[in-house]
C-alpha cells in the first residue's frame, strides 16, 4: 500500500491509478534509454495527497519542481512545463556548437537566468526586434509585439 508522509492512506482506485501511471512512465524511460539518439533521461515521479477538490486542479506546485531539480547532477537544466515546444532551432543554436555551449553554462554558473521564448517569431521579422521585445519582457516594460507572431498566433 502507498503512503504519504502523514501515514494517511490512498484509496484503491488512487493506488491502481498510481500503478497504471508507474508502468506507463517506466515504459517511457525504457524507451527513451534505448534511443542512441536522446538524452539521459532521469525521471522522477512524485505525487502529493490533496483533499480540496479545488486545489486539485491548480498547476503542481512549486515544491515538486524544487525536488526535482535536486536530481539535477549536468550543468544546465531547463524548467519546461508541459505546453512549451521549444525552437527547432534551439538545440542547432546553442548546444551543438561547443563554444556557444561552453559559454552558455560559464554564464549560467555566474547565475543568470535565460528565459525561452515560449513562442515563434515571424521568419521575417528583424532579429533584433525579438531580441528587444524579450528585453522588454525581461525588465518587466509594455510589450509592443504582436507584429512578430505568425498570423493567426496573437
Amino acid at each position: 500500500m502507498l503512503l504519504c508522509s502523514t501515514e494517511q492512506r490512498l484509496s484503491e482506485t488512487a493506488v491502481l491509478e498510481l500503478q497504471q501511471l508507474v508502468q506507463e512512465v517506466e515504459a517511457l524511460f525504457t524507451s527513451a534509454e534505448s534511443s542512441s539518439t536522446g538524452c539521459a533521461l532521469r525521471v522522477l515521479l512524485m505525487t502529493e495527497l490533496v483533499g480540496d477538490s479545488l486545489l486539485r486542479a491548480l498547476l503542481p506546485i512549486n515544491s515538486l519542481r524544487n525536488a526535482a531539480l535536486l536530481a539535477v547532477d549536468s550543468p544546465l537544466v531547463a524548467m519546461v512545463d508541459v505546453d512549451l515546444l521549444p525552437s527547432t532551432t534551439l538545440v542547432q543554436a546553442v548546444l551543438e556548437d561547443p563554444a556557444s555551449a561552453a559559454k552558455l553554462v560559464e554564464q549560467c554558473q555566474r547565475k543568470q537566468l535565460f528565459v525561452l521564448p515560449a513562442f515563434e517569431t515571424q521568419p521575417r521579422a528583424p532579429l533584433e526586434a525579438g531580441l528587444q521585445l524579450a528585453e522588454q519582457a525581461g525588465l518587466g516594460g509594455q510589450l509592443h509585439g504582436s507584429w512578430l507572431l505568425a498570423p493567426g498566433q496573437a
